[in-house]
C-alpha cells in the first residue's frame, strides 16, 4: 500500500510539473538588432548580407576588449598582429603586407570613416554601441579595400541624460586597466560624451642586456563626441579621437632553441630564452577628427535623407 501511494505521488508530481511547463509562455520573437550594414538603419533579419553584429553585452560575454580579440566573437574572422599593425582576415581573405602605403583587404570603419592606417586600427574598445562584421566582398557599399569584407565600429552617441560609467581591473605582470565613459548635456540642443581607456603592465619578456623588462605595455586612448540638434530634422555630430600604444612585444628579438646564430659566433650577445630579448621598439600614435551632418525632412524631401 505504501508503494502504491508513493507511485501515485510521483505521478501527481509529474503531472503538476507538466502542467506548469505547459503554462510557461514561450518566447514569440527575437530581439531586434538594428544595423547599418547597407548604409541605412534596418533590422538585421532583413539584411541580405552575412553580418555578425556584436553589442556591448556580447563583447563583455566573450571578454573582447580590442580589435585584435574580435576573432573570439566573430566566426570566420582572424585578427593578426604584425609589428604594430592590425591585419584582419575574413574567410581566409587578407594581406600580410606591412610596408608603408599598403592597406588591408578587410576595411575598418569607425562611425562610417575609413581607417587606412594599420597601426591605428590596433586599439581597445570603450564607449562602443555595436560592431558589425560584414563578410565577403563589400566594395559596392564600402568602396575599395573591402575584398574580404568590412569591420564597422559604431560608437555611442551623446545623451541628454547625465551618466558616468567607470571600470578598473588588475592582473598578472602588474596589469592595470581603467575605463571611463561620461555623457551629458552642455547647452540646449548640444550634448557631448567622452570615453577614455588605459592599460599598463610590465610584460613577460626580460631584456637580459639591460636587465629590465623588455615589453612593458602602455596604451591610452580618448574619444569624444559633440552632437547638435537645433531642429528635429537636422543633426550634426563632430567627433575626435587620439590614441597611442607602446607595446614592443611583437618586435623583440628572439632566438629559437637549437639554432646557431652567426652573430653569436662573432661575439655579439644573443638571448637564448623564449622570454628574453636584447632589443625593443614600437610606438604607434594615431588620431583624427570627423563630422557628420544629417538633414532628414520627410515632407520636403519626399522620404529622402541627406547625409554629408
Amino acid at each position: 500500500m505504501k508503494k502504491h501511494h508513493l507511485f501515485m505521488g510521483i505521478m501527481a508530481g509529474l503531472a503538476s510539473a507538466q502542467a506548469a511547463y505547459a503554462q510557461t509562455p514561450a518566447p514569440t520573437s527575437l530581439e531586434e538588432v538594428v544595423v547599418t550594414a547597407q548604409r541605412r538603419s534596418e533590422n538585421l533579419q532583413n539584411v541580405p548580407i552575412s553580418v555578425t553584429a556584436i553589442t556591448p553585452r556580447g563583447l563583455a560575454a566573450n571578454n573582447v576588449d580590442s580589435t585584435l580579440q574580435l576573432q573570439k566573437a566573430v566566426p570566420g574572422l582572424i585578427g593578426v598582429r604584425i609589428g604594430a599593425s592590425f591585419q584582419p582576415y575574413i574567410r581566409g581573405v587578407g594581406t600580410n603586407q606591412t610596408a608603408q602605403g599598403s592597406e588591408n583587404s578587410v576595411a575598418v570603419y569607425i562611425d562610417g570613416v575609413y581607417q587606412g592606417f594599420k597601426a591605428g586600427n590596433l586599439f581597445e574598445f570603450n564607449g562602443i554601441d555595436r560592431i558589425e562584421v560584414l563578410k565577403g566582398p563589400q566594395g559596392t557599399l564600402f568602396g575599395r579595400n573591402a575584398t574580404g569584407g568590412a569591420i564597422s565600429i559604431v560608437t555611442r552617441d551623446p545623451s541628454s541624460e547625465t551618466a558616468v560609467e567607470a571600470e578598473v581591473g588588475v592582473g598578472s605582470f602588474h596589469e592595470k586597466r581603467a575605463k571611463v565613459y561620461a555623457t551629458g548635456q552642455l547647452f540646449e540642443n548640444l550634448t557631448m560624451n567622452i570615453a577614455y581607456s588605459g592599460r599598463w603592465n610590465d610584460g613577460y619578456i626580460r631584456d637580459t642586456v639591460r636587465g629590465t623588462d623588455a615589453s612593458p605595455y602602455r596604451s591610452q586612448a580618448v574619444l569624444g563626441k559633440l552632437k547638435w540638434t537645433p531642429t528635429d530634422a537636422f543633426t550634426s555630430v563632430f567627433s575626435g579621437g587620439y590614441g597611442k600604444i607602446f607595446d614592443p612585444t611583437a618586435t623583440t628579438s628572439h632566438t629559437l632553441p637549437g639554432i646557431i646564430n652567426q652573430a653569436a659566433a662573432s661575439g655579439i650577445f644573443i638571448p637564448k630564452g623564449h622570454d628574453e630579448s636584447s632589443i625593443s621598439t614600437a610606438k604607434p600614435i594615431a588620431g583624427g577628427t570627423s563630422s557628420r551632418a544629417t538633414w532628414d525632412n520627410r515632407y520636403e524631401l519626399g522620404g529622402l535623407e541627406l547625409v554629408s
